[in-house]
């Protein structure tokens, strides 16, 4: 599917607040923490701490990451695919360039999902490994340097 992508701005704050929650609901239910009142609240509070990029078809706003540069590895902080627009080859995409700027800075990239979340396999099947449990967090490696 066809995508572009733009730096996001404080415009964009409460459209891309709306699709971190949308996405997360199925994640979060199956383990009992959906509240989508705190997750906005937590999103728009932090939203400034991160350099968010939306993800657009046409101009509809369908997805969202942000990265960090840590002195060992790229923290993929996150990365976020409205759910009607998922399976679609879009956070592939997103997710290949990641790896590729990664292998660029000869550097591993790391990631969390929540323990019974359908990313954990969308990250497997990218080539993630799992790097250890915690809570109800899975932490991923991708080291294919």
């Amino acid at each position: 599917m066809d995508y572009s992508e733009e730096s996001a701005t404080p415009h964009d704050k409460e459209k891309l607040a709306a699709l971190y929650v949308r996405s997360l609901k199925e994640s979060l239910t199956t383990i009992n923490r959906f509240n989508p009142e705190n997750l906005n609240q937590q999103f728009l509070e932090h939203y400034d701490d991160f350099c968010f990029t939306k993800i657009l078809v046409k101009s509809e706003i369908v997805g969202l990451y942000s990265t960090k540069n840590m002195p060992d590895h790229i923290w993929l902080v996150h990365l976020y695919i409205d759910p009607k627009y998922q399976s679609m080859g879009i956070g592939t995409n997103i997710l290949n360039n990641i790896i590729r700027e990664a292998k660029d800075k000869m550097l591993p990239v790391r990631l969390a999902t929540i323990e019974k979340s359908p990313a954990n396999n969308f990250y497997i099947k990218n080539g993630f490994k799992l790097d250890y449990s915690e809570d109800t967090n899975n932490h991923y490696i991708y080291e294919e340097l």
